[in-house]
């Protein structure tokens, strides 16, 4: 009798409270706070990507303007097409509707204004994967300005 018991203990199924997992559970509500914050997430990282991208080609024209400005200085150019069309050629991968102004101040009798300026404008689109600044500021680009002093 005991066997039998044990037998049926061990068989028998605990009786299932349908009512309660249908009302109480909360085994879909993880599904849905997932979907809810899913693309509030994916926003912040595309924003932030974005912002990555523009501030490293920033850092890019930078250097592109301050070695133009330095082959001004040393005489490898000597007019202000040459420094244009080096930064434009230097740009030209990573910003194609990059446009370039460059100004060289020399004079004879004064030693203190010899000096190269060069200002480059980039749309933010052209360092941009999606697009979400020139989305929320249409027209955005960055712009640099570089001044040094040509001692001629």
């Amino acid at each position: 009798m005991q066997a039998q018991n044990l037998t049926s203990a061990l068989t028998r199924r605990a009786p299932r409270n349908r009512s309660r997992r249908r009302l109480g559970g909360s085994d879909g509500s993880v599904t849905i706070e997932v979907l809810l914050w899913l693309p509030i997430v994916l926003l912040v990282i595309a924003f932030v990507t974005d912002t990555a991208l523009i501030y490293s080609g920033g850092i890019t024209v930078t250097r592109v303007l301050n070695d133009a400005s330095r082959n001004t200085a040393v005489a490898r150019f000597d007019e202000e097409e040459e420094v244009e069309a080096y930064v434009r050629n230097r740009l030209a991968l990573i910003s194609p509707n990059v446009q370039v102004e460059s100004k060289i101040t020399t004079s004879a009798t004064k030693l203190n204004e010899n000096f190269v300026v060069t200002a480059v404008a980039a749309p933010f689109g052209d360092f941009e994967v999606f697009g979400l600044l020139s989305t929320i500021r249409p027209g955005g680009a960055v712009l640099m300005k570089s001044v040094l002093f040509i001692e001629r």
